[in-house]
C-alpha cells in the first residue's frame, strides 16, 4: 500500500465539493459541521495510525500466515474509527468501519482477500489520509464524498451498497442482483431499479 498525500486527488475532491456547493439546499444536505479544534490535535497521530494500519495489512497480504499483523490492523482501525468519531468526520468513520469490517472478517472467518477486495481496501486507505486534508482545509465535511469508496469495500464483500443519500437523512441501502432477464438490478426490499432506469 502506498498511503500518502496527493495534491491533485486533493484537489478533485475540493472541485467536487464546490460542484456539490452549486445550489444551496445541496450545500445544507452535504456539508457537516466538524469538531475542528480536535482533528487539528489529532490530526498527525491520525495520519501515522492510518499509514500504520496499512503498512499492517501489506506485510499480512505478503505473508497470510502472520495473524499478527492482521490483528494489528484491526487495533489500528479501531483507534482510528474512534479518533473519525471525536473528531465528528462521519464520512470517514464509516470508511474506516468498513476497513474494521473487513479486517475483522479476513481474520475470524477467513473471507478471501483477492484482488478486488485488496484494491477497494488499498483506495479506503488512501482516501482516509486525502480526506482528513481536505477536512482541514474547508473547515467542515462531505461525508458523501467518501461513499463510493465506502461501495467499492461493500460490493467486494458482497453487501448492500450505501445510497447517496445517506448521510443527507434518507437512507437506503440497495443489493445488486440480476432479474430475470439476467441484467443487472438494485433492490432495496420495496423499490427495484433495472438497468438503465434512472429515479
Amino acid at each position: 500500500f502506498l498511503v500518502r498525500f496527493d495534491l491533485l486527488l486533493l484537489h478533485n475532491l475540493m472541485v467536487i465539493g464546490c460542484n456539490h456547493q452549486s445550489k444551496e439546499d445541496e450545500f445544507l444536505l452535504n456539508n457537516h459541521k466538524i469538531n475542528l479544534r480536535s482533528l487539528h490535535v489529532v490530526r498527525d497521530e491520525l495520519v501515522v495510525t492510518i499509514e500504520q494500519a496499512a503498512t499492517q495489512l501489506e506485510g499480512y497480504v505478503s505473508d497470510r500466515e502472520n495473524t499478527t499483523l492482521l490483528n494489528a490492523c484491526i487495533l489500528s482501525l479501531q483507534q482510528i474509527r474512534g479518533s473519525l468519531e471525536v473528531v465528528e468526520l462521519s464520512g470517514a468513520r464509516e470508511l474506516a468501519g468498513e476497513l474494521l469490517y473487513t479486517a475483522k472478517k479476513i481474520n475470524n472467518d477467513g473471507m478471501p482477500l483477492g484482488d478486488e477486495k485488496l484494491s477497494a481496501l488499498t483506495k479506503g486507505f488512501f482516501m482516509l489520509s486525502c480526506y482528513l486534508e481536505y477536512a482541514l482545509q474547508k473547515e467542515w465535511g462531505m461525508p458523501a464524498l467518501m461513499i463510493p469508496y465506502i461501495n467499492d469495500i461493500r460490493i467486494s464483500n458482497r453487501q448492500p451498497i450505501m445510497w447517496e443519500s445517506y448521510f443527507s437523512g434518507v437512507a437506503k441501502s440497495f443489493t445488486l442482483s440480476k432479474n430475470n432477464g439476467g441484467g443487472a438490478c438494485l433492490t432495496d426490499g420495496d423499490t427495484t431499479i433495472t438497468e438503465g432506469e434512472t429515479i
